[in-house]
């Protein structure tokens, strides 16, 4: 759910970021636009400055006409201008270009107060004064926009301050929508997320079409039916397996009783040869392994099909740590006995630690690596058992001075391979630890790992 989330704050993020970059193109764009349509055009923007830039330019002689006459008109025709002319103080033209009859009188003062502002016969002009003089040039009709907008300040005001309230407007209503309909698909893509999340529970889910993502609902409804399916044939081909190791070792139990109670009277029977009670005595022991083996695959299917009932009672990790390496030691023949070394350190946080489990299970499993230990180093060894608690978790480390764990039998019990090696002890410890809520896995040592207070697992002494 808090990465649905952030894919909708992200969203959210982008779009807004989207809005605020178009915003700027445009007006990238509309600036760029005024710049390059100033610069192909032929008529100036500012005619004012044009005709002031011309009017420098003009010499007046003593009639009142311009005596470079040639170069202002070359200059006109140059700023895109129609026409020129010149008037005197009292209206009169002393000089012209390009001017038709119509336009060829004198003018007012009101007609010159006119078209200064305005047009000229439909031509928008320009007037500057100069040494007393009057200098106009027209441009072509349609060419020039010439009005003056009157509007007192306040309104003006005014106008500014709506017309940058309807943009900010603009731009909130816009966010509010995208967050409206961001918002909805975040509700949209929740129920596809948790019938995900579902469906790998394996929960049976069924998404509506009305959901608004009838592809994506349809192809998870389809994909939690064959999951079903397959769940199920699962669980039939399991309970299969189960019930036929049950079975098995049910049947072979019988004869193996028989075979193990005739060696034991062979080898106690006085009239029997040394060699015949030394073969009786083997035989015992190989249907001891057997039977072993046996007691181990029906633990071991029990405890991965939780068929296996936990006797839960609180277990002192440090104790069971302790008896399980006694009740080991004890076994082990005299004359092996010095080969072997234990060293066990505990930290006193670890002491005052309960657990809550099935203690029978819990002694075996670590009888089972201090005997994996023992078993795999015949020449003896020095065996090393380390608990401590770190960060709200218990850890129980045990490790050896022998030739260690093969990789390719670590590799099998930590990533559940199929492999030909006898490794059912250390599965069945894996298993016991799995149905506890721990984690075990093989490194330089076998690690067991819990999480303190996790379903209060734990209870402090």
């Amino acid at each position: 759910m808090k990465s649905l989330i952030k894919i909708y704050f992200k969203y959210m993020a982008l779009a807004i970021i989207i809005i605020f970059m178009f915003i700027m193109l445009q007006m990238v764009i509309i600036i760029r636009a005024g710049v390059q349509m100033g610069e192909i055009s032929r008529v100036p923007s500012d005619g004012k400055y044009s005709i002031s830039r011309i009017a420098e330019e003009v010499e007046i002689d003593e009639k009142g006409s311009i005596a470079n006459d040639s170069d202002i008109k070359s200059l006109i025709a140059q700023g895109g201008g129609e026409f020129a002319f010149m008037l005197d103080e009292n209206g009169k033209i002393t000089w012209e270009y390009n001017l038709s009859d119509e336009m060829n009188h004198s003018y007012t003062p009101a007609q010159v107060a006119s078209f200064s502002k305005w047009y000229l016969n439909g031509f928008p002009v320009s007037a500057w004064e100069k040494d007393g003089m009057l200098f106009v040039i027209g441009y072509p009709k349609n060419s020039i926009w010439k009005y003056n907008i009157v509007q007192s300040m306040s309104d003006m005001s005014t106008m500014f301050k709506m017309t940058g309230l309807s943009i900010f407007g603009a731009f909130i209503f816009i966010v509010v929508l995208v967050i409206l309909f961001g918002f909805m698909y975040y509700r949209k893509m929740r129920v596809i997320s948790d019938g995900v999340r579902d469906m790998a529970k394996g929960k049976s889910v069924f998404i509506s079409k009305k959901s608004g993502l009838d592809e994506i609902a349809l192809c998870i409804n389809e994909a939690s039916k064959k999951l079903q399916c397959q769940r199920q044939a699962i669980e039939k081909r399991d309970e299969a397996r189960a019930e036929w190791i049950n079975a098995v070792s049910h049947d072979i139990r019988t004869p193996l009783s028989l075979v193990m109670g005739y060696s034991e009277l062979i080898e106690l029977n006085s009239e029997n040869a040394g060699i015949v009670k030394e073969k009786a005595v083997l035989i015992k022991e190989q249907s001891m392994k057997i039977k072993k083996l046996i007691e181990d695959l029906n633990l071991a299917s029990k405890l991965e099909y939780s068929m296996q009932p936990l006797r839960n009672e609180d277990i002192p990790l440090a104790w069971a740590i302790r008896k399980a390496a006694a009740e080991r030691f004890n076994v082990i023949d005299e004359s092996s006995l010095g080969l072997y070394k234990l060293n066990i350190n505990i930290s006193d946080e670890f002491e005052r630690f309960k657990i809550r489990g099935d203690k029978q299970l819990m002694l075996r499993a670590f009888d089972n690596l201090i005997g994996n230990s023992i078993r795999h180093n015949p020449n003896g060894c020095e065996i090393y058992i380390t608990a401590k608690i770190e960060k709200n978790a218990v850890y129980i480390n045990f490790s050896d001075s022998g030739r260690g764990i093969p990789k390719e039998i670590a590799d099998v019990v930590n990533f559940n391979k199929a492999s030909s090696n006898h490794v059912m002890g250390l599965i069945i410890v894996k298993k016991i630890i799995t149905a506890h809520n721990g984690k075990m896995s093989i490194g330089k040592g076998i690690s067991i790992k819990f999480h303190v207070g996790e379903n209060d697992f734990y209870t402090e002494v």
